[in-house]
């Protein structure tokens, strides 16, 4: 199981080395398609001109791309949250779990990690920039990745208010892996919010348990405690 980027890298691993004991994979919020997440379409036009040198100095200063920058721009993804903290927080005082979840989110983004400098130059250039993954293809220089070698079960969710990961830009997984059990499916919530949001336990987390369960069962069987609007089944080729 893997989220964000993490569950982007485990399709690559899974794509690389079939011969890994892994049952099944899920991928929560991943993106293959980096066109179609509109959040990113400045940074990837200013990086066709900029990303060499820009990535070369973060990585002869501090080796990559430190923790505190990492989790300041994660932050700012969800600015409106942010700036409502204070509100949120004061008219919320007398709801426990509430707040308590909200910790938890926080705790999350504190602990988020900086990238090393070569992951984050092939993830900034082929993945972001050039967008090779839309091909389902990654040139890592001394071998090509093909999605299209992944065999195992694969569930995907992509999150309806993800900005970071929009539908669009996760549900390329149907087409683009080999595995001809591929299930993706909408949930309700942000990019962390289909993990840790209030409706998460009735929804992602339905989806995975009952996944985990069966990983090769029917995919165009939908979860029964899930309301149909929420849940998009599709059968990769």
């Amino acid at each position: 199981m893997a989220w964000s980027i993490g569950g982007t890298l485990a399709m690559l691993t899974a794509a690389a080395h079939p011969d890994l004991p892994m049952r099944s994979l899920t991928a929560f919020g991943s993106p293959l398609d980096y066109s179609a997440i509109p959040l990113m379409a400045l940074p990837r036009l200013v990086g066709r001109f900029v990303a060499e040198p820009a990535l070369g100095l973060l990585d002869a200063v501090f080796g990559g791309v430190p923790a505190p920058i990492v989790r300041t721009a994660y932050r700012l993804t969800a600015i409106e949250r942010e700036i409502q903290r204070p509100w949120f927080v004061a008219t919320h005082l007398a709801d426990a779990e509430t707040l308590a979840r909200m910790e938890r989110v926080d705790r999350f983004q504190d602990e988020i990690h900086g990238y090393a400098g070569r992951v984050f130059h092939q993830l900034a250039t082929s993945v972001t920039v050039d967008n090779e993954l839309a091909t389902g293809r990654l040139d890592l220089g001394d071998r090509v990745v093909d999605l299209a070698d992944v065999t195992v079960p694969v569930l995907a969710l992509g999150g309806e208010d993800d900005v970071l990961a929009p539908i669009p830009a996760v549900e390329p997984v149907t087409r683009l892996l080999g595995s001809t059990q591929v299930r993706f499916v909408r949930v309700p919530g942000t990019h962390l919010g289909m993990l840790t949001g209030s409706a998460a336990r009735d929804t992602s987390w339905v989806e995975l348990d009952a996944f985990l369960r069966e990983p090769r069962a029917n995919g165009n069987a939908p979860a029964a405690t899930l309301p149909v609007e929420q849940e998009v089944v599709t059968t990769g080729a």
